[in-house]
């Protein structure tokens, strides 16, 4: 019985021996080390017996016993497996290719940052991976709140964050914490002190002691307001000082413009290479990568090939014809000055008067404008008593 679920599992050869001595072929075998069983004479120059796969294709390799010995049949589940390996592979193909893709759905391929900077995606990817969130990591593996929670306790600038997990991608958001705007306390003692360098043109103290005069100069950080009032000639009181202070603010914005605008004109021509990229592994589907054309633009498009984590990129080279014309400084010069008094008109700041500077290279003029605008210029502050809150606070 466990002869034959021997030969069931790993094959059998059954083999028949003509000649004279046909018994010499048993000799050559038992030499070899080839156990061979159930022998059957089957007629005086006739011998049948039964050996293992291998033990079959040694004897029918030895030369000694060549034209004497022949197989009859052979059985056992490799000699079955091996007749239906078509059929086989058909059927296991499909469920291969399934289990593949539902084992590659089990980690975590891409890591999407919604909505942030290169530095702040930087950072953000250095602290998830640091705690297990990275391309290859199994999703299982991955405490989605642990996560949260210490990103947040190490970066107390973050208001919250979420890790959420679709299919092989790792989407995070988050929030940047907002600061906290002052609370002032009307019964806390406060001044008000200047945000610029100015000449103040309106100054409405509500309460407290005027300490500056329109059309004085004052620096940024210059008090403005004492919140500090005389209630005799020997004592004094302490006070929330407010009010509205406005000053001509000097705005400043500078400018480049070059002599000559380069032109990039399409000529049509392009050609594309295409490559598969993996991690830092990029696969090249070309054989020559050198640029055809002299000046050109590129053009990139990726498609993941999820959820494997693999990247397919057509690089696309597009030919362009490269001029020169002079720029018109005069006509350039009037619009950046536009642009530059409507981005003061649209913050709220009438502007009281503007000037403008050039400064010629030969090869870009460098456009310096100014404007004399009218901003609000107040700001409260918390006494610290022991301090100088007379002065120029910088």
């Amino acid at each position: 019985m466990k002869l034959k679920l021997i030969d069931f599992l790993f094959g059998y050869c059954r083999m028949e021996a003509t000649g004279t001595f046909c018994e010499r072929i048993i000799n050559i075998a038992t030499a070899k080390g080839i156990f061979i069983r159930d022998i059957v004479r089957t007629s005086p120059d006739r011998v049948e017996f039964s050996v293992s796969l291998k033990g079959g294709r040694l004897l029918l390799s030895d030369k000694k016993v060549t034209g004497s010995l022949k197989t009859i049949r052979q059985g056992g589940l490799p000699v079955i497996l091996a007749e239906r390996k078509t059929r086989v592979v058909a059927i296991l193909t499909p469920f291969l290719i399934f289990l593949l893709l539902f084992l590659s759905t089990q980690f975590i391929w891409h890591v999407n940052i919604i909505d942030a900077t290169k530095e702040e995606e930087a950072l953000i990817l250095k602290e998830l991976e640091r705690l297990g969130v990275k391309r290859g990591a199994l999703k299982l593996t991955i405490d989605r709140g642990n996560v949260k929670n210490q990103i947040l306790i190490d970066n107390p600038d973050l208001m919250w964050l979420w890790v959420d997990i679709r299919g092989a991608s790792a989407i995070v958001k988050f929030a940047h914490r907002a600061p906290a705007p002052e609370i002032f306390n009307e019964e806390d003692f406060y001044n008000v002190y200047s945000t610029h360098d100015a000449v103040i043109t309106k100054i409405m103290p509500k309460n407290g002691i005027a300490k500056v005069s329109v059309g004085d100069t004052v620096l940024k950080g210059q008090l403005l307001i004492e919140g500090v009032m005389a209630q005799d000639s020997e004592t004094e009181k302490h006070i929330h000082a407010s009010g509205e202070v406005y000053g001509n603010v000097w705005e400043e914005k500078c400018v480049v413009i070059p002599h000559k605008n380069e032109i990039r004109t399409p000529t049509g021509n392009k050609f594309e290479r295409l490559s598969i990229n993996f991690e830092k592994f990029r696969l090249k589907l070309f054989i020559n990568s050198s640029i055809l054309y002299e000046n050109y633009d590129i053009i990139e498009n990726n498609r993941t090939f999820a959820p494997f984590g693999a990247t397919f990129t057509k690089t696309e080279y597009h030919e362009v014809l490269v001029t020169y014309e002079e720029n018109d400084i005069d006509s350039m010069k009037k619009s950046c000055e536009e642009e530059f008094l409507a981005e003061l008109s649209a913050k709220g700041f009438p502007v009281v008067y503007s000037e403008s500077f050039i400064n010629d290279d030969g090869e870009k003029v460098t456009l310096t404008m100014r404007a004399l605008c009218e901003e609000p210029i107040a700001k409260e502050r918390r006494m610290n008593f022991g301090e100088d809150n007379s002065g120029t606070d910088n």
